[in-house]
């Protein structure tokens, strides 16, 4: 018998393809001209200012934000040019939002400039600047869920939630609605790579669901006197103990789930009929796996390649302004060093891409065996236990951090060295560290993402655990850089203050320019 959390998802993914009554409402336009070369500065942008695909449009979004608020305060003079603009840009459909959003959008921004407007008095200074990022990263997340509602995804996280949680068993102190956020937030984190925006929007749209329903003046007032314990528990919440462990068994229920979404989408009218039938549905679930693992490979290669072009554009800004011209001034300039520094960064990623590896044949036999014990499930669904992680204390924790940072110190002690032995100079030096962490950290992402398909531990080897102990430190370093390079990225601060505000004129100005042309034309005919 199909379980009943497989029953309401088929239910919703089937009245979500349902033809929807088509209102004869205005809709947005932007100029197709204006469009097709906005677009194409967002391509190149994307190739420079390297971040994750499901990622791209809400960051995007933040960006185009923060400028606007720089210009004004007034959420009648941002909305509709932030609308237009990201339209513009190719990150929503033209000619497919009704213009009723624009309004929407307005008065979202207005909660949110009243909040950036009405802090507490004790709250000052670095804790001022942390809301206000808070705030402005919950704003971007509402614009986008406002403008292209996720309700697939949503359905999707809802199934899995609502079969993880009655098999959870957490430690005795969790309360129940902690749980719930638990899972909630693990799922979000496995299924969906929510980053911490995104949880952040999520979370506290799940705990206080009045705050995105057109709350009035009262309760923003409210709501702004305890903005700092509301973002300090959610905070919390993310960064639970526990929170890394329940995220670990969630992926072994993604690809399960992501292999379901992708049969019931195929065909949403027919899919419960093939529910029905189990024999026809593991053959669609196999032949589902096949076709999803060359996606994944195809994703990867283009996934590793933007990368690489990203920092080598990148390292030849940086050689060529700042590495050649004091290499050169201080007599220290090595061919040899330019050459490797320019090129093993990229080689080392094509390496980590060719590396990947199908998963054996009883994987997706394994994964098969997992999704119907989902989808029928027996009288009592499988325990999930979470421990609660065990702390090194004393000693021996002061020993294991201590090995781990000597052993650190001394992988990057034989870098450094093996560089200086073939002519590099420190900044040389400086900069190969810097880029071979962040292909280090963007490999592991990579590999990661590979496994997408991968039910249970990942097979570990002596060589993957050399691997592990030589990487991990560079690994470190290059997740503290990414997060510095989508904030300090030289050239992307360079095209955000004098290239991209002035290209936005333009293009408001070519879009008149025209609809200007057209009426004049209309009049002569």
């Amino acid at each position: 018998m199909i379980s009943d959390a497989t029953k309401r998802y088929l239910q919703q993914i089937s009245s979500f393809s349902q033809p929807e009554a088509t209102p004869d409402v205005p809709l947005i336009h932007v100029d197709h001209v204006a469009s097709k070369i906005a677009t194409l500065y967002e391509k190149l942008r994307q190739v420079i200012d390297y971040q994750e695909d499901h990622l791209l449009r809400k960051n995007t979004i933040e960006r185009v934000l923060k400028r606007r608020r720089l210009l004004s305060s007034d959420p009648e003079e941002i909305a509709q040019p932030l609308v237009f603009e990201l339209i513009r840009g190719g990150y929503f459909p033209n000619d497919k939002i009704p213009e009723s959003r624009i309004e929407e959008v307005k008065k979202l921004l207005a909660k949110y400039i009243f909040l950036l407007e009405s802090f507490p008095t004790s709250v000052s200074g670095q804790e001022k600047r942390k809301l206000t990022d808070w705030l402005e990263s919950l704003a971007t997340c509402e614009i986008e869920e406002k403008l292209v509602p996720r309700r697939k995804e949503k359905a999707l996280l809802d199934y899995l939630v609502a079969e993880f949680l009655p098999r959870l068993v957490l430690p005795e102190i969790i309360d129940e609605q902690t749980k719930k956020e638990l899972a909630f937030a693990a799922g979000q984190k496995a299924l969906l790579k929510a980053d911490t925006a995104l949880l952040n929007w999520r979370l506290l749209k799940l705990k206080f669901p009045e705050f995105a329903d057109s709350p009035n003046r009262d309760y923003l007032v409210t709501f702004s006197q305890n903005l700092s314990l509301i973002a300090q528990e959610i905070e919390a919440k993310i960064n639970h103990p526990l929170i890394k462990r329940m995220q670990r068994k969630a992926y072994d229920l993604t690809p399960i789930f992501l292999l379901l979404q992708d049969i019931v989408l195929e065909d949403p009218s027919k899919a419960p009929s093939l529910f029905e039938n189990p024999e026809s549905l593991e053959a669609r679930i196999k032949f589902a796996y096949d076709r999803r693992y060359r996606l994944i490979k195809k994703d990867n290669r283009r996934w590793g390649i933007r990368w690489v072009i990203s920092i080598l554009l990148s390292k030849m800004f940086l050689a060529f302004l700042i590495e050649v011209p004091y290499d050169r001034l201080h007599g220290n300039f090595s061919p040899l060093a330019l050459g490797i520094n320019m090129l093993f960064p990229p080689l080392l990623m094509f390496l980590i891409i060719a590396s990947i590896r199908v998963p054996r044949p009883e994987n997706k036999n394994r994964l098969n065996w997992e999704a119907m014990k989902i989808i029928y499930p027996g009288d009592a669904p499988e325990v999930i236990r979470i421990e609660k992680p065990a702390e090194k204390t004393g000693l021996v924790g002061f020993f294991l951090k201590l090995f781990f940072w000597s052993t650190s110190a001394g992988i990057f002690a034989g870098v450094i060295y093996f560089l200086l032995k073939i002519n590099f100079s420190w900044l040389s030096i400086l900069i190969f560290l810097a880029f071979f962490s962040l292909i280090a950290f963007s490999g592991m992402k990579i590999q990661a993402a590979s496994r997408q398909l991968k039910i249970g531990e990942k097979e570990e080897s002596v060589l993957s655990f050399l691997g592990d102990v030589f990487f991990l430190p560079f690994r470190n370093i290059g997740k503290w850089l990414s997060g510095q390079l989508q904030k300090y990225n030289l050239i992307i601060l360079i095209l955000n203050l004098f290239f991209e505000a002035p290209l936005q004129i333009f293009f408001e100005f070519l879009e008149s320019w025209r609809d200007f042309l057209k009426k004049k034309k209309e009049e002569m005919e």
